[in-house]
């Protein structure tokens, strides 16, 4: 290999090695936040595409602020992009996230949201499968390619989930790959059509806090059993509204909640809410007329005793528990 080639092969390796955004500014002057680019086992440094840069060292989790001089498009790059260990996007002058620039990096905190789409995003997770997330969230997105398949999330361990509020895209999300799971934070709700086969199985050994499924689209497969629920004594608020349950499924929802909540649940108060779209629970609102509650007790009856204790078990009683009427 000649020097020359050498010298080239570097250049296009450090090329290859960066995340790049496109900054597109309609106000002299006018501010860009990168709201957290931290990287790992050495600095990054992030040039702003008009002559400027910053120096971002191990572990600042600061946001960067940069302001420009002249309205315009700018490219911005982040090198070494196998540095970057924490990132969060959020500013709608901000465009053309590649999630394929951060392949090679060891990302344990993703937060992409409300970008701009001047320049086209381009989200895929097969460039996520060697991740290590505490913190994934991705949701509110404008148009442009997004494929998201959970297969390539089943040895993460995420303690937040977040996938929401998302333009069309191919999507597949598949709760057995989450069976390993323990997240206390799990959102999933307000998507276009995809597949999402969701069991509730594969949960039964999580104690979240907050479990988001609400207003998801015909695709989605909700399996519920209610036994699965009782060990979700943490749990302080709990949607699945506006899915097109049928009554036997509510059913199932309240009386697991129920389950979580008798064992005795550690959480105070909280929200349940199984409305919307939803049939309405089987019954009358009212005090159980058998004590204890059982998989047979009706509905809106069970939905009482989670505001009132009735049967006065003795557990941390819920603040709101919202059905179809």
């Amino acid at each position: 290999m000649t020097l020359l080639q050498g010298t080239r092969r570097a250049l296009l390796g450090g090329r290859r090695d960066a995340f790049t955004l496109t900054a597109t500014t309609v106000a002299s002057p006018q501010n860009v936040t990168i709201h957290r680019m931290t990287p790992v086992g050495g600095p990054v440094t992030i040039f702003w595409g008009d002559g400027s840069s910053t120096v971002q060292a191990v572990g600042d989790t600061a946001a960067e602020v940069h302001a420009y001089a002249t309205a315009g498009t700018y490219r911005i790059k982040v090198t070494p992009a196998s540095r970057i260990q924490q990132i969060d996007i959020h500013d709608p002058l901000l465009s053309r996230v590649r999630s394929s620039q951060l392949r090679n990096s060891p990302i344990t905190y993703f937060i992409c949201h409300h970008v701009g789409n001047a320049s086209p995003n381009v989200v895929s997770s097969v460039d996520m499968s060697a991740w290590t997330p505490t913190y994934w969230q991705l949701f509110s997105m404008p148009a442009g390619t997004y494929t998201i398949d959970s297969q390539h999330m089943s040895a993460w361990t995420p303690t937040y989930w977040r996938l929401y509020s998302m333009p069309a895209g191919t999507y597949t999300i598949d709760s057995q790959h989450m069976s390993a799971w323990t997240p206390t934070n799990w959102r999933l709700y307000s998507m276009p059509a995809g597949t999402y086969t969701i069991d509730s199985q594969h949960m039964s050994a999580w104690t979240p806090t907050y479990w988001w499924l609400y207003d998801m689209p015909a695709g989605l497969t909700f399996t519920i059993n209610a036994t699965h629920f009782a060990g979700w004594t943490t749990t302080t608020n709990f949607q699945a509204q506006d899915n097109s349950l049928l009554q036997a499924d509510v059913n199932k929802l309240l009386y697991g909640m129920y389950q979580a909540s008798v064992v005795p649940r550690t959480a105070a108060n909280g929200t349940i809410n199984v409305g919307g779209t939803n049939a309405a629970p089987s019954g009358v609102f009212q005090a159980a007329a058998a004590c204890p509650v059982d998989a047979a007790t009706p509905g809106k009856e069970v939905q009482h005793e989670l505001l009132n204790d009735g049967c006065g078990v003795g557990f941390n009683v819920w603040a709101t528990v919202t059905v179809t009427a």
